[in-house]
């Protein structure tokens, strides 16, 4: 087995890892062409990892699109690779895409698809910054869990709009909690002392108002924009060039994860788990 291979694998595991413990995970999808022009399938992923207790983003998978690019290929494809990871489509909140036909048309396209699976996901294409992001989902989001959460002045609003959102919301429940979280003094102090993401994901007496912390994460967890998976394809193009276009899908899966995975491998397990061949 290649180094390159064994390397990739390994650190696939510890992604497939957390994926299986997230609470929920959102994707970026974006499609292109390599320097062969074929049409190439980049996913990104970013959940939650409660043992760590922190937002982690990666790459999910590349593939081929077999030349076609319509968004039942794109679907199929998507597909094929959730199963393979064992990836419940439920579990996915959001799916950011470049806004292509080929991904928010409303006939056969590839959300369109995947609402069927799964009612509930919201998708959207390539907003810059999270904020933003908070801010069209209604205005008081970007207020309660991205910015001033003991600012939020319209709490009635704010829990009429999440509840339309996400369900599982009960309003009446997140309007008590968010006044109760509001008279916090002391998490008002460590709020100001660090980023939302460290403040939603590692303050311990958040326990008390565990239906903010776990909207504030989905919130957390959604893709600003595909940014990821445009970056990505710079890395193929340079991966695959001129010198090395007749590699194969899975090597230049391979070699791309290895390239941009956040991960870092135990070197010290994989050597025990490997029996060396000494030359004669």
């Amino acid at each position: 087995m290649r180094r390159t291979e064994l390397l990739a694998v390994y650190l696939m595991s510890q992604l497939d890892q957390g994926l299986r413990k997230a609470p929920c995970i959102s994707l970026a999808i974006d499609e292109s062409t390599d320097s062969t022009d074929n049409a190439q399938l980049i996913v990104f992923v970013r959940y939650y990892d409660a043992g760590e207790k922190k937002f982690c983003q990666d790459l999910l998978g590349v593939t081929d699109l077999k030349g076609r690019a319509r968004g039942e290929d794109i679907y199929g494809s998507l597909k094929s690779m959730l199963e393979s990871r064992n990836i419940d489509v439920k579990s996915i909140i959001s799916v950011t895409t470049d806004g292509a036909p080929a991904m928010v048309g409303r006939e056969r396209r590839l959300f369109a698809r995947l609402k069927e699976d799964n009612p509930d996901m919201i998708s959207y294409h390539s907003i810059i910054h999270q904020s933003v992001l908070c801010a069209s989902l209604g205005d008081e989001y970007f207020a309660a869990v991205h910015s001033k959460p003991f600012l939020v002045t319209d709490i009635t609003e704010f829990s009429v709009e999440a509840n339309l959102t996400w369900k599982w919301v009960d309003a009446a429940k997140i309007q008590l909690k968010l006044f109760d979280f509001q008279e916090n003094v002391a998490l008002k102090k460590v709020f100001c002392d660090c980023t939302p993401e460290t403040f939603w994901s590692k303050e311990g007496s958040l326990a008390n108002f565990l239906t903010l912390h776990r909207l504030a994460v989905q919130i957390l967890t959604m893709f600003g924009s595909t940014y990821c998976c445009e970056s990505a394809f710079s890395t193929v193009n340079l991966v695959k060039n001129n010198f090395r276009s007749c590699m194969t899908n899975e090597h230049l899966h391979h070699c791309l994860r290895l390239a941009i995975t956040p991960l870092v491998p135990k070197f010290r397990e994989l050597a025990k788990s490997k029996k060396c061949n000494f030359s004669h």
